[in-house]
């Protein structure tokens, strides 16, 4: 599980300054191709998960957690460049969910235009993994041996959870969705980990960004079908040297 580890797929951003612009445009449209696709699903329970933006935590590299940390400026202008691929569908969902910390449900209302309050339903059980003793640690400080101890799968923080523990309480509440419908989903960079581990995606993605799955009738994922990366506004050596927070 490397669930702090930064992805670095934009590295060819610096070799490719002066084209930065257009590849972050085309990498926009093409999430609206893909919530396009999504909503026209009409076979069995499928849900659309996003990341929530940058957090305080994720700003300042402290583990969060359960940790009520709000979106930071950034954090803000990142969930309305989400705006233009959500809002046209906002009625297109069977339900759209956040998990009821403030910075999945700020990502929501901002991604989907301040929507009537109601619109999103707040559920706990899509909160990222409870760190115990260890919310508000600051994970870059770290040696290196702890650091692979909280990404290791076994990971059990003093009075917090286990990461299968994280993946149990989430794919309960995928259970309780009724079938057939998309969902649309916003919720956390481990718990998202915990769900697309088996598929392949094991790295937390960025903040922002977005995956879907298939589901099972007893809400486990079935399928992946598809998984997008939020474009960094610039590419920075400190972002790509420095693992990601939750």
């Amino acid at each position: 599980f490397f669930f702090f580890k930064q992805k670095t797929a934009y590295e060819m951003l610096r070799s490719l300054v002066g084209s930065e612009m257009c590849i972050r445009d085309r990498h926009m449209e093409n999430l609206k191709g893909l919530v396009s696709t999504f909503v026209k699903l009409q076979k069995g329970k499928n849900v659309l998960m996003f990341r929530h933006t940058e957090s305080l935590g994720n700003f300042s590299g402290t583990i969060c957690g359960w940790t009520d940390a709000k979106l930071t400026v950034s954090g803000r202008e990142q969930a309305n460049k989400l705006y233009p691929a959500l809002k046209p569908h906002i009625n297109n969902f069977k339900g759209i969910y956040a998990s009821d910390l403030q910075r999945s449900i700020d990502t929501a209302i901002i991604s989907l235009g301040f929507p009537n309050p109601q619109i999103i339903k707040q559920d706990p059980r899509l909160r990222e993994l409870y760190f115990g003793e260890e919310e508000g640690v600051h994970f870059d400080s770290l040696p290196a041996n702890k650091k692979n101890e909280v990404n290791s799968l076994t990971y059990e923080p003093k009075g917090g959870e286990t990461w299968p523990k994280v993946k149990q309480r989430c794919t309960k509440f995928f259970k309780s969705l009724e079938s057939p419908g998309n969902y649309l989903i916003f919720a956390h960079g481990g718990l998202m980990c915990s769900l697309s581990y088996p598929f392949g995606v094991q790295d937390v993605l960025h903040p922002g960004s977005c995956i879907a799955f298939a589901l099972r009738d007893d809400g486990e994922p079935e399928k992946m079908l598809f998984n997008w990366e939020f474009p960094p506004e610039e590419f920075d050596e400190h972002l790509a040297e420095n693992p990601a927070k939750f």
